[in-house]
């Protein structure tokens, strides 16, 4: 059983702990299989089995391990996965838009203003010029300049 959980003796000991408490550590030979989980919970499967296979064996023993709390199943479940996000609970990112950003071009200052789907922009003093904005909602915020 040492091999199986790795050396983690605390392990070993949970699953024991039902025939130790009821004194039948020699009295019986367990055989499990177990499937899924990680160690911990594999450990307190087999603790619940065994007391369970032990209140079958000898029904004066169900006093005992009632008592422990070796006969109480965990009832704890995985929440399933809700539409319209990534896991159960966990709400699909949001990236904010590009707004009110300098760009400095040659000798030149470029300010871009967003306006609605549109952005403005304005090189010094002249007029203001018509760009298109295009974001990649996954890695960035690109744009293209168009002369008006």
């Amino acid at each position: 059983m040492d091999e199986y959980f790795g050396g983690r003796a605390i392990l070993s000991r949970i699953v024991e702990q039902p025939l130790a408490l009821t004194e039948t550590l020699d009295k019986y030979a367990v055989k499990v299989n177990v499937v899924g989980g990680g160690n911990s919970g594999q450990a307190g499967a087999i603790r619940h089995g065994v007391a369970r296979a032990l209140v079958l064996a000898d029904d004066s023993l169900k006093a005992a391990l009632r008592e422990a709390g070796f006969l109480t199943r965990d009832s704890r479940m995985v929440e399933r996965k809700k539409y319209g996000k990534k896991k159960s609970k966990k709400k699909p990112t949001i990236l904010k838009t590009l707004i009110g950003v300098t760009i400095q071009y040659n000798i030149t200052s470029l300010t871009v203003y967003s306006v609605g789907f549109f952005c403005f922009c304005e090189f010094g003093k002249k007029n203001m010029k018509k760009i298109s904005l295009q974001t990649s909602y996954r890695h960035h915020a690109g744009i293209k300049f168009f002369s008006c």
